[in-house]
């Protein structure tokens, strides 16, 4: 049985695509890893190294950066 065009532009348009459910989740991730490791006395270059070893991306994509790290560090003491 053949599905109308607009029947099946409907079902592509409202799918969730995987990749912003797997964003989301990896972000939240990162920042629990970042802030045990953090207590833990490392620096920001080794933090966004474990990252990277581990291949976890930065919610916009990319590597982590000791720079990024210690953004999302002061992000965390100033919330």
């Amino acid at each position: 049985m053949a599905r109308a065009k607009s029947e099946l532009f409907k079902d592509y348009f409202t799918l969730k695509p995987l990749f912003y459910i797997h964003l989301s989740y990896s972000t939240n991730r990162d920042i629990e890893i970042i802030r045990k490791h953090r207590k833990s006395g490392k620096s920001y270059q080794s933090i966004a190294d474990y990252l990277n070893q581990k291949n976890l991306k930065p919610k916009r994509g990319g590597t982590f950066k000791p720079s990024s790290v210690g953004d999302i560090c002061r992000r965390l003491r100033s919330a």
